[in-house]
């Protein structure tokens, strides 16, 4: 990862994608997550579902996570508060660093790298905010205590499991495969003049042991609305991630 770009105040992720899109999809424009920021000291945190995939060969390899817990950053300032970071161990044993960002939805225009498109993209800062809204825009929680009414109702509305297994999974405690993160800022509060203003969340991946970059994609666009509560529930995220070919986690047992 690079040091963070700033242009007229506007300050640049780390960590370019070879993608404008969510993987293995062509437009998401279309695409429309719902998030929402809540007042009152309140946040509505969305589930995030990764899966690891081969970036040549998606439908016969890939690894899920077993484990993910958030680690201590050692960021920029310029970009901790719309950051955060995480130690993911995956089914095959290997460990690897996530780094997750809040940025804009439409990216600066495509450079190459070599044969291969880099997009960068504008992180979503508190200086931009009209309303004055204060502390880190991405927070996130561990996964203890029970599961709340809405992410219950969230997990229902994806088929993800039975409706038997989702009331035992409710009874209990979180599952600590997932990442539960809030977007505390809505899009209209900085918009600066775009109405049509989505976010997207930035996922750039190391290998825990080298520290290379071995992968990094966006979701789909996130719209996040500015409720005192949120009627829909929170988002529910699902997002596959294509790691190099030549990540040695490949070749472990």
């Amino acid at each position: 990862s690079r040091a963070p770009r700033a242009e007229s105040g506007i300050v640049h992720c780390p960590v370019t994608t070879t993608s404008k899109t969510r993987p293995f999809t062509v437009n998401d424009e279309s695409i429309e997550l719902r998030a929402y920021k809540l007042g009152k000291g309140k946040c509505s945190y969305n589930m995030v579902k990764l899966d690891f995939l081969h970036e040549l060969t998606p439908q016969t390899k890939s690894f899920s996570v077993v484990e993910a817990n958030q680690v201590r950053q050692s960021q920029d300032e310029e970009t901790a508060e719309s950051s955060l970071r995480y130690e993911l161990t995956l089914n095959n044993g290997s460990k690897i660093l996530l780094n997750v960002y809040v940025v804009y939805s439409v990216p600066d225009e495509a450079t190459k790298d070599g044969d291969e498109d880099c997009y960068t993209w504008k992180l979503v800062k508190r200086g931009y905010c009209k309303r004055g809204c204060k502390g880190p825009i991405l927070r996130a929680i561990q996964r203890f205590g029970k599961l709340g009414r809405r992410c219950s109702e969230i997990w229902s509305s994806t088929n993800y499991r039975s409706v038997k297994q989702l009331h035992d999974q409710a009874a209990n405690s979180k599952d600590h495969r997932f990442l539960f993160i809030s977007i505390d800022e809505a899009c209209t509060h900085v918009a600066m003049g775009d109405k049509k203003t989505r976010f997207r969340l930035l996922f750039g991946v190391d290998d825990a042991r080298t520290g290379k970059k071995i992968g990094s994609a966006v979701s789909a666009p996130i719209r996040v609305l500015a409720n005192n509560d949120a009627p829909n529930g929170a988002a529910y995220i699902n997002m596959p991630i294509p790691l190099t070919e030549n990540w040695e986690g490949w070749r472990s047992p």
